[in-house]
């Protein structure tokens, strides 16, 4: 009878500690947010951070390729195009109507720079591939290291 107990009281005192730390995290400004200006405001936050992620991100592999300036030279030159492809497809998504400023609304902050963090997003996620590596026998993985050497801090050719 006793070990039941036990058990029911684990299990409640885990709940309760539980929402308890729920309740602390931070919330995600978008879920505070009550007027446009707050969403538009949260999404430029949320987009600059974004930009923050990547641009440590490429420090970190300019760091991690330093020994391969072939990388290095493609990789700068990769990342300036992307810019100009991001641009581009912000452009493409809201095109500027000048004869109409207001033609998407006081919405317009928000999605452009929801749409710049997504954007972002995915190219961190591309990146995230050189940083991390693939797996070791992988014919067609080009510049991207096995997580093997990299693990080992050694260039691809060693």
């Amino acid at each position: 009878m006793k070990l039941p107990t036990l058990f029911l009281c684990s299990a409640v005192l885990c709940s309760a500690a539980w929402a308890s730390a729920s309740q602390t995290e931070e919330k995600d400004c978008m879920e505070t947010a009550q007027t446009q200006a707050e969403m538009n405001q949260c999404a430029a936050s949320k987009a600059r951070a974004a930009e923050r992620e990547l641009n440590q991100l490429y420090k970190a592999l300019q760091k991690q390729y330093q020994d391969d300036p072939a990388f290095l030279k493609a990789l700068k030159n990769a990342q300036r195009a992307w810019v100009q492809f991001r641009d581009a497809e912000i452009d493409l998504k809201y095109p500027k109507h000048p004869e109409n400023p207001i033609f998407y609304g006081s919405i317009l902050p928000f999605c452009v720079n929801s749409y710049y963090e997504e954007l972002i997003r995915a190219r961190i996620a591309t990146l995230k591939e050189w940083q991390t590596g693939v797996e070791e026998g992988d014919v067609c993985a080009g510049s991207i290291r096995s997580t093997e050497d990299i693990g080992k801090g050694r260039a691809k050719s060693e």
